[in-house]
């Protein structure tokens, strides 16, 4: 007999798959739900999400209310794009922004929408923080921030869980789209 070695990864999801195996599935379907278990376990997956509404602004889960933003959400915008432009960053104040008016998940998102506009060159946030290379991981922090704020707000609630930005999806999906 031959024994095949497993890499960790491997060997869990052969454990998933053995524990949530449904025979009235085919092995696709089963599989397709051993990769939406682990997706869950995934520690990257709401940061992607952030990472994805930053890219996308204009993207229809913005359409989710997440509440009312509890500070000026312009002048938040404004003083981002004011410390990354022109040559050099200037970190304080941008650090300071990302630490102070990203405080809840409907200041975080309405912020993330609201900077890409006319004054801003239309230009995402994402965008803005990816090209900053000397900017001490702020893009790094507030994607960390905002997909725990996130993940916080998902699992707050039974109705949230049911929104289509907290449900499971893949690695495949996250990366390609669901189709």
């Amino acid at each position: 007999m031959v024994t095949r070695k497993y890499t960790p990864e491997e060997a869990l999801n052969e454990i998933r798959l053995r524990m949530i195996y449904d025979s009235s599935k085919t092995l696709n379907e089963n599989m397709s739900s051993v990769s939406a278990v682990s997706a869950t376990n995934n520690p990257n997956y709401y940061k992607t999400r952030i990472e994805q509404l930053m890219q996308y602004p204009d993207n229809t889960l913005f359409n989710v209310n997440f509440g009312n933003p509890t500070v000026n959400t312009e002048q938040a915008a404004t003083t981002i794009y004011k410390a990354i432009s022109g040559l050099g960053t200037s970190t304080q104040p941008l650090s300071y922004v990302i630490n102070n008016a990203f405080k809840t998940l409907a200041d975080s998102i309405s912020i993330i929408k609201n900077y890409q506009s006319s004054e801003r060159e239309d230009e995402t946030l994402w965008d803005a923080l990816n090209g900053e290379w000397f900017d001490n991981g702020s893009m790094e922090k507030l994607v960390s921030k905002v997909g725990g704020q996130l993940k916080t707000w998902c699992e707050s609630d039974v109705k949230h869980k049911k929104n289509a930005i907290c449900q499971v999806l893949t690695d495949d999906e996250l990366k390609y789209g669901k189709y």
